[in-house]
């Protein structure tokens, strides 16, 4: 892979590359986006922000149950 450069967004580079995905038309990928933003939101100790990511993707339709699950154990810990 010599010579390649991979884009690695830093920062608030994820959080914006994840701010775009969670306003996807597809459910689970929209639900993924925001487990992210959660699972962030979570690492810089904002449980506040985190449990209301973690609850829209939990009263989602149409979503994989693993990352339901997810979002389920990120609520739990925030609370």
């Amino acid at each position: 892979l010599q010579g390649r450069q991979y884009y690695r967004p830093t920062g608030r580079g994820y959080e914006k590359a994840l701010d775009g995905l969670a306003s996807s038309n597809d459910a689970t990928t929209r639900a993924k986006a925001k487990v992210g933003l959660a699972q962030l939101a979570r690492s810089r100790d904002d449980c506040p922000r985190a449990l209301v990511l973690a609850n829209e993707v939990i009263a989602m339709p149409d979503v994989d149950p693993v990352v339901v699950k997810r979002a389920q154990t990120i609520a739990k810990a925030c609370h």
